[in-house]
């Protein structure tokens, strides 16, 4: 679960601190107020695309940071012990950096990550849903999610997935095997032939 959320120098936030706790936490305030700026800001934490011009006027950086509770065990904290790093008593710290010359960095733990990781991590940290979620209804691959789900197809699905991935990469080996053979030389037929020696006898 998200512990606490830091954002410095966000769109027009300088810096906020917000904690959560356990059960329903809940951001209330006008319209404008900077309740979206810090739902999208907590997307950056979940790979989301960064983007300079997010970075407040006159800053020369945006820091988003959120300590997340992993628990004692958990695919989140598996990922990241696969990935080289050890959350110190349950919990990881997750940051994303952009500058204004466009480029923007992660860090979990203080070790630098890629924006991909932290997608691989997102479903395991949070989900956000917005206006117009509705939509998701209408693409294949959420609709084949929520039927799986909906079966209790889980480990099925998994199986599937990986007796795919190997048949993929045996096709790949017999197509390289196959490219392989047709760019081999073609050798030269022999002109020469032989000729067996007949005897008679009178």
């Amino acid at each position: 679960m998200l512990v606490e959320l830091v954002v410095e120098n966000y769109a027009v936030i300088e810096r906020v601190r917000v904690r959560f706790h356990r059960g329903l936490n809940l951001l209330t305030g006008e319209t404008g107020s900077g309740k979206s700026i810090v739902v999208d800001a907590l997307g950056l934490l979940l790979g989301g695309r960064a983007s300079p011009e997010m970075i407040r006027t006159g800053a020369e950086r945006a820091i988003i940071s959120g300590a997340f509770d992993l628990g004692e065990s958990g695919p989140a904290r598996e990922r990241l012990q696969a990935a080289g790093i050890d959350p110190e008593d349950g919990e990881a710290l997750i940051e994303r950096e952009i500058l204004a010359g466009g480029k923007s960095r992660a860090f979990v733990s203080n070790r630098p990550v890629t924006a991909a990781l932290l997608k691989e991590l997102a479903p395991h940290l949070g989900d956000i849903h917005g206006q117009h979620e509705q939509q998701r209804l209408f693409d294949a691959d959420s609709q084949r999610e929520l039927l799986d789900a909906f079966a209790g197809a889980g480990e099925l699905a998994a199986e599937t997935a990986a007796a795919y991935g190997k048949w993929r990469t045996c096709q790949a080996e017999l197509d390289g095997l196959e490219r392989a053979e047709q760019e081999k030389p073609l050798q030269p037929r022999s002109s020469s032939r032989s000729y067996r020696k007949t005897g008679y006898q009178s």
